[in-house]
């Protein structure tokens, strides 16, 4: 039992150092690996952000443009909704109205 006792000590200090070493590679790897993976996760997020941002702006101008229009629309003359213009895009909107009610 000695015998393999110390044969096992033997071959664990023959290995230990190979195993060191490699564990310090593995160590190093994974730091720079993760350190690229945060970086990446950063720029995806700034860009997301950057998407978001634009998004929600466009948003808001179009409900700017919608509130525009429900304010413009009644005070317009039955001769300037007839106006090739106008006409087209107020018949659109009546359109998508009745589209938007059937859908509720």
């Amino acid at each position: 039992m000695k015998d393999f006792q110390a044969y096992l000590r033997k071959e664990i200090k023959r290995f230990l150092p190979q195993a060191q070493k490699n564990i310090t590679i593995l160590n190093r790897d994974t730091k720079k690996l993760m350190k690229k993976t945060e970086k990446n996760l950063l720029e995806t997020y700034a860009k997301t952000k950057e998407a978001t941002e634009a998004f929600i702006f466009k948003a808001q101008r179009e409900k700017l443009y919608y509130e525009l229009g429900k304010v413009v629309l009644p005070v317009l003359s039955d001769e300037q909704l007839k106006n090739k213009r106008i006409a087209p895009t107020v018949r659109e909107i009546k359109k998508l109205n009745r589209m938007i009610r059937s859908k509720k």
